[in-house]
C-alpha cells in the first residue's frame, strides 16, 4: 500500500499537460523512452480534481487516442452530463490535463489504477 501511496505522489506531482497539446512525441519526451511503455495516467479538470483514472501497455498512444471523441471517457462524459459527443470531447480537449507515470509491470498498473480511483473518487471510473 504504501508504494502505491508513493506512486502516486510521484504521479500527481508530475507536470500537468492539456490533453490538446498531447502528442505521442511529447509523452515519450517526458518519459524520456522512445520505445512502448506501459503506466498510469489521470485527467485532471480546471477545479484540480482527478476525474478520471486510466492505464495502458502503450501510454503515449493511449493518450493521444483520448482526444477522439469515440472514447469510453468521452461517452461516460456526455451520459453524466447530457451533452453530446462533440461538446463532451470538446471539454476533455479544452479543460483537461494529464499527468501520468511509467509503470512497467501490468500488475502494478491495475493496482495502481484501482488505488487513484478509489482515493480520489473518480466520477467517470466503472469498475
Amino acid at each position: 500500500m504504501e508504494e502505491l501511496r508513493g506512486w502516486m505522489k510521484i504521479m500527481m506531482s508530475g507536470e500537468k499537460i492539456p490533453l490538446q497539446s498531447i502528442t505521442a512525441q511529447r509523452v515519450r519526451g517526458v518519459l524520456q523512452d522512445r520505445g512502448i511503455v506501459g503506466g498510469v495516467y489521470v485527467f485532471v479538470n480546471g477545479e484540480d480534481q482527478v476525474i478520471y483514472v486510466g492505464r495502458s501497455k502503450h501510454l503515449a498512444q493511449r493518450l493521444v487516442d483520448h482526444k477522439n471523441k469515440d472514447t469510453n471517457v468521452t461517452k461516460r462524459i456526455a451520459k453524466l452530463s447530457t451533452v453530446d459527443l462533440d461538446e463532451a470531447s470538446q471539454y476533455l480537449t479544452d479543460d483537461v490535463s494529464v499527468q501520468f507515470l511509467r509503470v512497467n509491470d501490468p500488475y502494478d498498473r491495475a493496482m495502481l489504477e484501482a488505488y487513484v480511483a478509489k482515493v480520489h473518487g473518480t466520477p467517470l471510473n466503472v469498475f
